[in-house]
Parts: structure tokens; C-alpha cells; sequence
């Protein structure tokens, strides 16, 4: 019992540590961890009524993680091997959360005598939601079909020039989508229009200022430059964004997809500069846990909160009661759930 504690209270308050031995695995990069750890905070308040009206937040949020994703994209050199990646780390944590969510509400619905419908197992097949299942995970799956789209683009055209406008020809098929309402199951047409933002993560490998020990003092000044640029410009015009699970554009494409690059650029200098924090870096390094828990708590969070107070909570004390479950049941995820948690392969396609 004592290890498990140690391992959780050292991965959250102590930062991560170079290795000494050569040939030791290398650590993670904690800036990277710390974006994700915003990023899910920033999604998890959202849900819980928060930060609505902040100026550029919602051309952030979504991007930031098709665009984090697509930094550390790797083909593996065959696309059955990715795709067998992909449905370990990707699908099969889509499919237990999504199963997890409607049996929450199955057994809700028992619980008070209303009737049981399955519509939430194939209502992401007909419309682009999931409110009777779990709602945030129509990002994996979103994330799954972008994420094979881009390895068939980038095996097949090796010429950046060449695979640029293949990303973009296919990004402006799911924009001519969203403008003619077509939902594509699954969220597959959202997945083409995020093409180009997971396009514009696999290009920021090409950035200096991102590599570790370079630009180390100029990256957050630059940042807090870019992300107050773009808040401003956000707060002055409105804030053009995607709503990727709608596929539904609040503005023009030439403006939100450049913007969503600045903050998103933005945002990541800044946790360059700030390296790392406890807990949030631990809450973005098994960020995948938190998307897939936070609203089957949440729900049972604010009844709880209500019952305890007499009163409807704020949503602060929501979020924050929220995000503080989530945390503590990260350890019990990776200890007794790691195969759909994508802590651990559950099985090979090859």
C-alpha cells in the first residue's frame, strides 16, 4: 500500500527528474504535461458553467489538444502498426467511457423509475452528441479518425508542399460540411476539420523556441505577447472559433484557424517559461482519466453539493470539487483500469 502513495504523492509534488544512467528512459517533457493540465482544467471548468464570456478561450481550448496531439505525431513506419497504437490509446479508452457514461445514467434512470432507452450507444452515429452516454469523449474518437488520416496523408505524400494542401483540401471538405449541416457518424466530418490544426501541431516541431533549453528566458515574454494579442484582439472583434463536436464555425476560417495557432503557440511558451506545477502537471500527464471522468462526477458532485448545502452550488465549488475527484481517482484508473486507460496496450491487431 505504501508504494502506490509514495509514487502519487512524488509524481505530483516533485518535478520530473533527468535521468542519470545512460541509456535511462528519457522523462517526459513538463512543459508539455503542464499545457495538457490547462487544458483539461480549462475543459472541466468550462462544463461546470465557467469561463464562457473570457475572451479567445473557446479558439483555444479544442485546438490546443488536436494541435498537442499532432506535435508528437509518429508514423511508426507502417499504418498498421499506428492504427494498432491508435486503438489502444485512443479507441478503446472512447469506448470504456463512453460505456461507463450510459451506464452511469442507466442506473440513474433505474434509480429514480424512469425508463431505459439505448439511444446513447448509437446516437453518435446519427447526431453530434453523446448527452446520454458521455458527452466530452466525442473528442477521442474525433482525435482517432484524425490522428489515421494524417498517417495515410503523410506516408503517401512526402513533399510538405504536396501535404500541406492535402491537409487543407481536406479541412475545407469538413468546413463545406458544417456549412451544409452534414453530420458524418462518428464525428468524422469534425475530424476534417480538425485535420488542419493537427497539421499545424506536427509543424511546431519545426520551432525553435519549443526545444528544451533554447530560448528559455524570451519563450514566456513571447508568450504572454501572443496569448494577450490574441485575447485582445478576441475581446475587441469577438472570438472566432470552432466547435469541433458541432462542427459549427463562430466566424470566418481565415481568421479562427490563424488565431487558434497564436494562442495555442501562445499558451505553450508560457508553460515553457513556468515548466511545471504540481498537480496540474500530473492532471495534464493523465489528462485522458480526467476528460473521461469529469461529467459522469460532475453530475453526482453538484447533487451531492446541493443535498450538503441545501442550496444549488456555485459552479466554482463544482469545478473545483469536481476536478479534485478526478485527481484522486487517477491512481485507482492507472492501478485496476490501465488497459482502458490507455495506460497499457490491451491487445494487437498485427
Amino acid at each position: 500500500m505504501k508504494e502506490p502513495f509514495v509514487r502519487f504523492f512524488r509524481e505530483n509534488f516533485r518535478p520530473p527528474q533527468r535521468p542519470s544512467a545512460a541509456g535511462a528512459q528519457q522523462p517526459r517533457i513538463a512543459f508539455i504535461d503542464l499545457a495538457k493540465g490547462v487544458c483539461i482544467l480549462l475543459v472541466v471548468m468550462m462544463h461546470a458553467g465557467l469561463g464562457h464570456g473570457f475572451p479567445g478561450l473557446r479558439a483555444l481550448r479544442m485546438p490546443l489538444y488536436f494541435m498537442l496531439s499532432g506535435l508528437f505525431f509518429k508514423d511508426y513506419g507502417s499504418f498498421r502498426l499506428f492504427v494498432e497504437k491508435k486503438v489502444n490509446k485512443i479507441l478503446v479508452p472512447f469506448l470504456f467511457f463512453a460505456l461507463l457514461g450510459f451506464a452511469d445514467q442507466a442506473l440513474t434512470a433505474l434509480g429514480e423509475g424512469r425508463a431505459l432507452t439505448a439511444y446513447g450507444l448509437w446516437q453518435p452515429f446519427v447526431s453530434p452528441s453523446m448527452t446520454r452516454s458521455n458527452l466530452p469523449v466525442w473528442f477521442l474518437v474525433s482525435l482517432f479518425w484524425a490522428n489515421l488520416i494524417y498517417c495515410a496523408v503523410s506516408i503517401h505524400v512526402g513533399r510538405l508542399w504536396l501535404r500541406t494542401l492535402a491537409v487543407f483540401a481536406l479541412g475545407g471538405a469538413g468546413y463545406a460540411l458544417s456549412q451544409g449541416k452534414v453530420y458524418l457518424p462518428l464525428f468524422f466530418a469534425s475530424s476534417l476539420t480538425a485535420l488542419p490544426f493537427f497539421f499545424a501541431g506536427s509543424l511546431l516541431r519545426r520551432l525553435p523556441l519549443l526545444y528544451a533549453g533554447r530560448g528559455r528566458r524570451l519563450a514566456p515574454l513571447l508568450g504572454v505577447a501572443l496569448v494577450g494579442a490574441g485575447a485582445g484582439f478576441c475581446a475587441w472583434f469577438g472570438t472566432p472559433a470552432i466547435d469541433f463536436r458541432t462542427n459549427f464555425y463562430a466566424g470566418s476560417p481565415l481568421i479562427a484557424f490563424p488565431l487558434s495557432v497564436v494562442l495555442v503557440v501562445g499558451l505553450l511558451l508560457v508553460c515553457k517559461g513556468a515548466g511545471w506545477l504540481p498537480v496540474v502537471s500530473y492532471m495534464g500527464r493523465y489528462s485522458i482519466v480526467v476528460l473521461g471522468l469529469h461529467c459522469v462526477l460532475m453530475a453526482h458532485v453538484r447533487a451531492l453539493l446541493g443535498r450538503l448545502t441545501g442550496h444549488a452550488p456555485g459552479a466554482w465549488a463544482v469545478f473545483l470539487s469536481t476536478a479534485a475527484a478526478c485527481w484522486l481517482l487517477i491512481p485507482f484508473c492507472r492501478a485496476f483500469l490501465p488497459h482502458v486507460t490507455a495506460q497499457r496496450d490491451w491487445f494487437r491487431l498485427s
